[in-house]
């Protein structure tokens, strides 16, 4: 005689429901890497930056804003964005010195995924170093984005040191990457973590000829550059995350096995949302994001 019928079916059913609520609790931690980069908006560490006359100067910084920080359309001569916008700003004032921002549909995890939103940032922010090396032939290029612009500006870069990229290595002045998910150790450190990876890998040792003149800033817990144990499962099942939209009812994160689900879950509430609120919040403009502006200014002709 069984004594408890119904305990293979309850089972089956816990644990349908504990992969549903997981994969709720996923979908939540997904939405929520838009917040930083939508209320980044607010961020201002000094000057606002206001639109200047496109103009050409011996150094002009290419900015390529985060995720939700940019629209197709948006005027290259006016700075937007969380930290972007700032250091817009902060270049035209140097003197000899411009900024032009890239733009581009930023809506990573929205209404697009991630790849198809950093495609486009990449394809944005190499057209616009190949124009404005042309419009401005004796200018130095230099690059600085934030976090999926990071992203974009770091593997322009890469393309630059290979000897493929949109201008000539000769013309390359520097190239800062703040939260960049592509930092490595190879790079000068401009933040408060210890030299490591970011979540999506290293693309460090593929600079080239350029290596030299990249820094990578990324202050400590920040997820997207600081991957430590608590991303981990983040980091194994990333072709998950990274083709999710809330547009298509974040569909992808139902391949992940549940048991996994239930782990990156756990993972989510302590890893991976404290990281964006660091994401967010912890570049200060006497710290770490300082240096990062002290190290383009260093290589400015």
């Amino acid at each position: 005689m069984r004594l408890f019928p119904n305990r293979g079916r309850a089972t089956a059913a816990t644990a349908v429901t504990t992969a549903a609520a997981a994969t709720a609790v996923l979908a939540a931690g997904v939405s929520l890497l838009t917040a930083p980069t939508a209320g980044a908006f607010s961020v201002s560490l000094g000057p606002v930056a206001t639109p200047v006359l496109p103009r050409c100067e011996p150094s002009i910084v290419i900015i390529v804003p985060g995720g939700g920080n940019s629209v197709d359309g948006t005027p290259e001569n006016l700075p937007v964005g969380g930290y972007t916008a700032d250091m817009g700003a902060r270049v035209d004032q140097i003197g000899r010195s411009t900024s032009r921002t890239v733009s581009y549909n930023s809506g990573a995890f929205v209404a697009r995924d991630y790849l198809d939103a950093a495609a486009d940032a990449t394809n944005q922010t190499r057209d616009l170093v190949r124009r404005t090396a042309a419009e401005c032939p004796g200018a130095k290029i230099s690059l600085y984005g934030y976090s999926l612009g990071a992203d974009a500006a770091a593997h322009v870069a890469a393309e630059i040191g290979r000897g493929n990229g949109p201008v000539s290595a000769e013309r390359f002045g520097s190239g800062v990457f703040q939260a960049n998910p592509y930092r490595g150790a190879a790079t000068a450190q401009g933040g408060t973590a210890t030299p490591g990876t970011g979540i999506l890998g290293d693309l460090s040792d593929s600079y080239g000829s350029v290596s030299d003149r990249i820094m990578d800033v990324c202050d400590r817990g920040d997820f997207t550059c600081d991957s430590d144990t608590w991303t981990g499962e983040v980091r194994a099942n990333r072709e998950a995350f990274l083709g999710v939209s809330a547009r298509e009812g974040y569909q992808g994160l139902t391949t992940i096995p549940g048991d996994q689900r239930r782990s990156l879950a756990f993972e989510t509430l302590i890893g991976v949302l404290p990281g964006t609120w660091l994401h967010t919040n912890s570049y200060s403009a006497t710290g770490s994001f300082s240096r990062g502006e002290g190290f383009l200014r260093g290589h400015m002709g």
